[in-house]
């Protein structure tokens, strides 16, 4: 839960100007600012899109259904007995 917040702090400070890229001392700070800025943004997206596949998305229960559902053939979990009609996982695709 904490960890993204840990991740998006480390990120700001490596983005810093002067801590990861230098700019020749004519850049205007208009232009420096710009240019870390954009980058923070890219790189943070792509880092929590990252997590949040690769972590995140098994931090329930794993690659499998719990124990009171079943893995259909779309990867994604039916209850099976109670709760009826309820599906875990992404949303259908609408056509």
């Amino acid at each position: 839960m904490f960890v993204p917040t840990l991740i998006g702090a480390a990120l700001f400070y490596a983005f810093v100007p002067g801590v990861l890229l230098t700019f020749p001392k004519g850049a205007s700070q208009k232009t420096v600012l710009v240019v870390h800025s954009l980058l923070f943004a890219v790189v943070t997206g792509l880092v929590m899109h990252f997590y949040k596949t690769y972590f995140e998305s098994f931090g329930n229960h794993g690659a499998s259904c719990p124990a009171s559902h079943r893995m259909l053939p779309d990867q994604t979990c039916e209850a099976i007995g109670g709760e009826r009609g309820k599906v875990y996982g992404p949303s259908p695709q609408v056509k």
